[in-house]
């Protein structure tokens, strides 16, 4: 069994959302059934999210215009966390 290389997949995913993530997974998953029935690979995943723009690309400017829209209007739905973040030893900002 192979090992999915969670910082490689998290730096070729960033700005993809829980949904987003889950759907390429999935499509990762019927690509490599499709080549045999083995295992995906960190390659496979990857190579998957460089073919994909995620909403908050392609919806950028939307999503920033309905944020400064409602900064301090709205209550967060979840606390503030810091930009920067470690990641399995690793910083990602």
């Amino acid at each position: 069994m192979d090992v999915i290389d969670c910082t490689d997949v998290a730096e070729a995913t960033n700005g993809f959302s829980g949904a987003e993530l889950a759907a390429l997974i999935e499509d990762t998953m019927f690509a490599a059934f499709s080549d045999g029935g083995r295992e995906i690979t960190t390659e496979d995943v990857v190579l998957a999210a460089k073919a994909t723009k995620p909403l908050s690309v392609t919806a950028g400017d939307k999503i920033k215009a309905l944020r400064d829209r409602l900064d301090g209007v709205a209550r967060p739905a979840s606390r503030v966390v810091s930009k920067t973040t470690q990641v399995v030893g690793r910083r990602v900002d």
